[in-house]
């Protein structure tokens, strides 16, 4: 299978995903106003009789309403990652095919006065920064552009950053996981990195340092 079709066939199962998950949404969102007018009515009864039946019906219904919009909360977060994953996939899809616009072009990056950075194209529209930049925090943005402007000659930091790309680029469908929890969250540094460092500790690849390199 090619990168286009991969990409395609990801954004599907993603649109999928999300639909058979709006479903159950909208029926928790159903229960939860059904919930809530039994809370009222409960209520109601009360302060009319100040029974114990209106007091058996209110308490279970705060219960169930309290985790209904538990669980809203986390079918809402879902949504919104699996419309992340297929806009990232989508994005991949479209630099495939020649349309770059959704990535950054690293304009601020640029140094004039830079021995090769203009003549080989390193920043700006259709440049080496805008192909391979994925990251998803300020900090991995500004590791990224210096790393192009002043190149390691390290040959054992060379391989190690190879080791790295080797072991991010087997597990595709979690690097889009990460950037895809990456883009959702504030994108104040510190938060972000909160948020994303999350997803690299459940990951096996923390175990190996060189991955480390790759996940910013």
């Amino acid at each position: 299978m090619d990168l286009t079709s991969f990409y395609k066939e990801e954004i599907s199962q993603h649109r999928a995903q999300h639909k058979a998950l709006s479903y159950k949404r909208n029926f928790l969102t159903a229960a939860k106003i059904g919930t809530f007018a039994g809370i009222v009515y409960g209520i109601t009864l009360y302060f009319a009789s100040a029974t114990l039946t209106a007091s058996l019906i209110t308490i279970p219904m705060v219960i169930l309403f309290l985790a209904l919009t538990h669980l809203d909360d986390r079918v809402v977060k879902k949504l919104d990652l699996l419309q992340a994953l297929a806009e990232c996939c989508q994005t991949e899809v479209n630099y495939l095919s020649g349309n770059w616009s959704g990535l950054k072009k690293g304009n601020e990056y640029n140094n004039p006065e830079h021995p090769y950075a203009n003549d080989l194209d390193i920043f700006g529209e259709s440049s080496l920064f805008q192909a391979v930049n994925r990251t998803v925090t300020k900090q991995g943005e500004q590791l990224l552009s210096q790393w192009l402007l002043t190149p390691c000659e390290d040959k054992a930091e060379i391989l190690r950053r190879q080791d790295a790309t080797s072991e991010l680029t087997a597990d595709a469908g979690w690097m889009h996981q990460y950037r895809a929890t990456g883009v959702l969250h504030d994108t104040t540094l510190g938060k972000k990195e909160n948020s994303v460092r999350g997803q690299r500790k459940k990951h096996p690849l923390r175990s190996h340092g060189n991955a480390s390199l790759c996940l910013r």
